[in-house]
């Protein structure tokens, strides 16, 4: 069972970092959230302002993924592709 919040939760935050050891690189992802235990497809709507992905996931929670400005992103069928490149001594996250 997954654990449930014992009291109202306004935001949460996990934050990934990529970071250039040596050379530079492009890292390729999709991101494919299925809520409701992939009983539905949800509907992904990029945001090109606040650069983030929103995924409704009911009438009072929406999942954000905020990725960096030079990601390159491409939603499709409930998906979205994702490019960031990584330069040598940088951090992107």
């Amino acid at each position: 069972m997954v654990p449930q919040p014992k009291y109202p939760c306004r935001e949460h935050y996990l934050v990934r970092k990529l970071t250039g050891i040596k050379g530079n690189m492009t890292v390729n992802f999709r991101f494919a959230p299925r809520p409701n235990y992939a009983q539905s497809l949800p509907h992904l709507r990029f945001d090109t302002e606040q650069h983030s992905i929103d995924v409704p996931l009911d009438e009072n929670a929406t999942l954000r993924l905020f990725m960096p400005e030079n990601a390159w992103v491409l939603v499709e069928d409930g998906s979205a592709k994702i490019s960031i490149p990584v330069v040598e001594g940088e951090i992107s996250e």
